[in-house]
């Protein structure tokens, strides 16, 4: 049981988090448009139109200040600041009209004839929130690509240290007295006079790089043959 209630606790506080600041602004547009019908005499539709105008501007100013205000936290030194202070400006003039409109009119009745002047203001605020959502979303477009081509511009750098970097190469080992046979066939050992008259097949196997039976055949053909080629 606990577990649910705690379930429906979490529930209703998101709900209430979502839901109350959109429910907020109908209490202040009422009064504006209650004003505006029994001040101003105009239409309940035209007044109801003032009064949601009021209040979804004021909900604009105070969502572009608050991205301007992320923006300048989070920005590094080097990029472009946001104009926090331009929102805070048309916070402040949301609030004045909104203001003249739904109470100063009833409070000072003679005030009616300048209330339709604080629309004009109204609208000058409503474009400078254009304006900031616009600069915002040009900036941080232009802080991504900065980005992108700063992370382009390292990694070009990089590959480009990985390719003139010096490579190690390997000596290669060396080849070792390389071996010359005296004899490089058996017609050579038999024309060869200067031999000794006794080698053995040992001996003939190692200078001429041949096996012992090869060296055996060579020595019994110059025996047969007294040392001479036939």
């Amino acid at each position: 049981m606990t577990k649910f209630f705690d379930s429906l606790e979490r529930f209703l506080l998101t709900a209430a988090a979502r839901l109350g600041p959109w429910l907020a602004p109908v209490g202040p547009a009422y009064a504006i448009a209650r004003a505006c019908v029994r001040r101003l005499g105009w239409p309940e539709t035209v007044a109801w139109a003032v009064g949601v105008s009021v209040e979804m501007v004021g909900i604009a100013a105070a969502a572009a200040t608050l991205r301007a205000y992320g923006y300048n936290r989070d920005k590094n030194k080097s990029d472009p600041p946001a104009p926090t202070w331009l929102g805070i400006t048309c916070l402040a003039a949301y609030l004045a009209v909104a203001v003249a409109l739904a109470v100063l009119v009833e409070v000072v009745p003679t005030l009616v004839v300048w209330a339709p002047a604080s629309l004009f203001v109204l609208a000058g605020v409503g474009y400078c929130v254009l304006a900031m959502e616009a600069g915002q979303t040009g900036r941080e477009e232009t802080v991504k690509a900065a980005k992108a081509q700063a992370r382009a511009d390292r990694d070009r750098a990089k590959a480009e240290k990985v390719r003139l970097e010096p490579v190690a190469v390997q000596p290669l080992p060396s080849p070792g007295p390389v071996f010359i046979p005296r004899w490089p066939d058996k017609s050579t050992f038999l024309a060869d006079h200067d031999r000794t008259d006794h080698l053995t097949a040992n001996d003939v196997a190692e200078m001429a790089g041949i096996t012992d039976r090869t060296a055996r055949r060579w020595l019994a053909a110059a025996r047969s043959t007294n040392g001479h080629v036939k």
